[in-house]
């Protein structure tokens, strides 16, 4: 198989070492007595930030790594594989666009609510610099959802292992499970897209929150599993096993 490492753990170092790199920002100014004020304000509130969602997320994809070893399917897969580097490459690099596209809607909604909130800041301060720093601060922050994030998932998953498992209620991708196996767990649609590579796109419902004891709240995840050109058949196999359990469910 493939030596690379996967998907979670790669996130889990990232985080680590974002945490590491928020927690220098901060200190940077107190220890160094960086100058002038301004930027030496704009270190420690860049640092704050991305100290404090570093350890955030340093902590989710710890919770998720355990939770996965003690959820994963017993089974055998009832399909296996591996793909090529540029199957794989060009699979990333979709997923990168889509994000992105996807992204820059709400870009456009922040950016322009964050220019009046600056404007009426400048009336009210009367002080261009503050408030250009602060107008970077927040730049920087609307970034890293955007632009750096769908990034950054492309760089780990460039360096993920590449592996795909399907299973009869889960399947796992790069390392990661996507299981809808589990109490209240529901497989809603399924799908065989013809894109340069093929993908399944599968959307499922899980527990997301439990509102009282008598009402869980679910919520939807979509998750697109790549498919080898040489393994199509087989995987138009898989899809319609998997629509006909969905309508044996709906005419239940």
């Amino acid at each position: 198989m493939n030596n690379k490492s996967n998907r979670l753990v790669n996130y889990l170092a990232a985080w680590i070492l974002v945490t590491i790199i928020g927690i220098i920002l901060f200190l940077l100014p107190s220890v160094y007595n960086v100058q002038p004020a301004n930027t030496s304000i704009t270190l420690f509130v860049i640092g704050v930030l991305m100290a404090g969602l570093g350890f955030g997320m340093t902590i989710n994809y710890s919770v998720r790594i355990l939770k996965q070893k003690f959820n994963l399917p017993q089974s055998t897969p009832i399909a296996e594989w591996v793909l090529i580097d540029e199957e794989w490459k060009q699979f990333c690099f979709n997923k990168l666009k889509n994000q992105i596209k996807s992204n820059l809607r709400i870009f456009y909604l922040v950016i322009v609510a964050c220019v009046i909130l600056d404007v009426i800041f400048i009336f009210i301060l009367n002080e261009l610099i503050v408030v250009f720093d602060f107008l970077l601060s927040e730049m920087v922050l609307i970034s890293i959802p955007v632009f750096i994030s769908p990034l950054f998932n492309y760089l780990m998953d460039i360096k993920s292992n590449r592996e795909v498992k399907i299973y009869d209620y889960a399947v796992k991708l790069n390392g990661e499970l996507y299981n809808w196996g589990i109490r209240q767990g529901k497989l809603i649609d399924i799908e065989l897209i013809s894109e340069n590579p093929p993908f399944i796109n599968i959307e499922y419902s899980i527990p997301y929150r439990r509102m009282s004891p008598m009402f869980t709240n679910m919520k939807n995840y979509f998750v697109r599993v790549p498919v080898p050109s040489y393994e199509l058949s087989m995987a138009t196999e898989i899809v319609n096993e998997f629509q006909k359990k969905i309508n044996n469910t709906i005419s239940v």
